[in-house]
């Protein structure tokens, strides 16, 4: 089991009493995830970007504290680390490179399996590839399509079938989103993946397009909602706690 987890934001209570509700949901039904992604902005929106630097570690270091309450879990799972948009870091061009090691020194204390990784980055699962992709993109995209929508869900089947068609992450001109074009190959989607994380600040969605199922786990900050994907039987579902 894989959970994917979008705008984490530490500083928050609600987040943090979520994520327990959570960890405690496994620890009764005597079940280690696999894989847990979190993915930023890892800190609430009312923060300046100078608060989040100086707060972020201690913030991951309360996370921690958390997950060390529930042995099997702190040990086994093994958690990927996805900055959001607004993270401390190099920002508003794409790759997004990783956090910085220095704000995850606490959270290492308690977490055995800890991954810092760039986004877009890549999971093999066995011989399952997943792409994850943490960028606010629907609205990007919207500003540029050429289709009249009308609904939020004719929007969300649009972007995942611009998206895999074109086999690239962000289809859209440098101006509106800048790409370090010696790594644009970073975004390429070259063979489809099996699993593609589309986490964006809109509501959640699933789509199976081209066998390819894209999902956006949503905002977990405001509604405690999340994405899980069962590789067994390739199931990609919504929930929330």
């Amino acid at each position: 089991m894989i959970l994917f987890l979008a705008d984490v934001w530490l500083d928050t209570k609600q987040v943090l009493g979520g994520f327990k509700r959570l960890l405690q949901g496994f620890q009764e039904s005597k079940i280690a995830p696999a894989v847990i992604v979190l993915m930023g902005d890892f800190s609430s929106p009312q923060l300046s970007a100078t608060e989040q630097a100086v707060n972020l570690q201690s913030n991951f270091g309360a996370l921690g504290n958390i997950i060390a309450d529930y042995k099997e879990i702190s040990e086994q799972t093994e958690f990927v680390i996805v900055p959001g948009p607004n993270d401390p870091g190099c920002m508003g061009v794409l790759p997004r490179e990783s956090l910085a090691p220095f704000f995850v020194e606490e959270f290492r204390k308690y977490v055995k399996n800890v991954h810092l990784m760039s986004s877009p980055c890549r999971l093999r699962y066995y011989t399952q590839e997943i792409v994850v992709f943490r960028e606010d993109l629907l609205q990007k995209m919207m500003r540029h399509s050429a289709t009249r929508l009308t609904s939020e869900e004719d929007h969300t089947e649009h972007l995942v079938k611009s998206i895999v068609d074109q086999a690239h992450l962000c289809p859209l001109p440098l101006t509106s989103r800048p790409v370090l074009w010696e790594h644009d190959h970073a975004l390429w989607l070259f063979p489809t993946p099996d699993v593609l994380v589309l986490a964006c600040n809109q509501s959640p969605f699933v789509w199976s397009y081209n066998n390819c199922q894209a999902a956006n786990p949503s905002r977990f900050g405001e509604n405690c909602t999340f994405t899980v994907y069962l590789p067994s039987s390739k199931i990609v579902q919504h929930s929330s706690c």
